[in-house]
């Protein structure tokens, strides 16, 4: 008797604990990824542009590609900053590997730091606010000779860096460039 005592005891706390698990690991949110982090960025940053009256930007997908190159050479290499460290790519040297002059080079904002990835839904909101506190950065997100944008998130030990392009109107639109007004495609 006393033996069953314990092994339903035994059963009744493993089925506590299994309880206990599975509450605790389903209510924990889904964090978003680097690219929907980006997405939600250029949203808001489009948001920003409408109430100054601007026409959104668009997304670029050779801005993209050179924003998340940016961010993530950034986090590989452990730097940050506009102008990289000998042997890391320029803008201007990813230009030319997408075939643009050196001269037709983007303009780029950056944030980064550390990171609590448990709270990653929260980094577009805190970008935005950090390149708004920059009138520096903030101009560029408003000016209305901007029409083009990539945006590119890369997260890595304990560390985000965002990386914007913009280009210019040029009179042209290069290829890869789509509409995008908030809405993950």
């Amino acid at each position: 008797m006393k033996t069953l005592r314990w092994v339903m005891l035994a059963v009744a706390l493993a089925l506590v604990g299994g309880l206990i698990y599975v509450v605790a690991t389903s209510t924990k949110e889904r964090q978003p990824t680097p690219e929907e982090i980006a997405y939600e960025i250029v949203g808001l940053v489009n948001k920003g542009r409408r109430a100054q009256g601007l026409e959104p930007l668009v997304i670029n997908e050779q801005l993209t590609w050179m924003a998340q190159r940016r961010s993530q050479d950034m986090i590989d290499g452990e730097y940050y900053s506009h102008t990289p460290p000998p042997g890391h790519p320029t803008l201007g040297d990813m230009c030319e590997e997408l075939g643009y002059q050196r001269l037709h080079r983007p303009v780029e904002n950056l944030v980064g730091g550390p990171v609590d990835e448990q709270h990653l839904d929260q980094v577009p909101e805190e970008v935005l606010s950090s390149w708004r506190s920059s009138p520096g950065r903030w101009d560029w997100i408003v000016d209305r000779h901007q029409e083009m944008t990539g945006v590119g998130v890369a997260i890595g030990d304990g560390r985000i860096v965002v990386t914007q392009l913009f280009w210019e109107k040029a009179g042209f639109t290069p290829a890869g460039a789509s509409q995008y007004n908030g809405e993950a495609p």
